[in-house]
């Protein structure tokens, strides 16, 4: 069983429904971390960066950048010339 089924088949299994739009928003939610932590891959990035080379919208990419940094997926580690950090996956993130 994946890891991203278990907690909604779990909660079927308990005798509660799980409305649909809970579930899309999981998989939207996955989604972004996907192309945040992907692009993060390659090195650290200014939120614009990330929100150009993902092509979320900026307040997007800013809101689950520090959503990531509140959970330490993510780190700040240096600015760039122009004053913005730049971020990192942090290890195992």
């Amino acid at each position: 069983m994946s890891k991203k089924n278990f907690t909604f088949m779990k909660l079927k299994k308990e005798g509660f429904t799980v409305d649909k739009e809970l579930i899309e928003m999981a998989k939207d939610q996955r989604k972004i971390w996907t192309k945040i932590s992907s692009t993060l891959k390659s090195g650290p990035k200014t939120i614009p960066e990330i929100a150009a080379q993902t092509g979320l919208e900026l307040h997007i990419v800013t809101w689950y950048l520090m959503t990531y940094l509140r959970y330490r997926l993510v780190k700040p580690c240096e600015k760039d010339e122009e004053g913005f950090w730049r971020y990192e996956l942090m290890e195992g993130g």
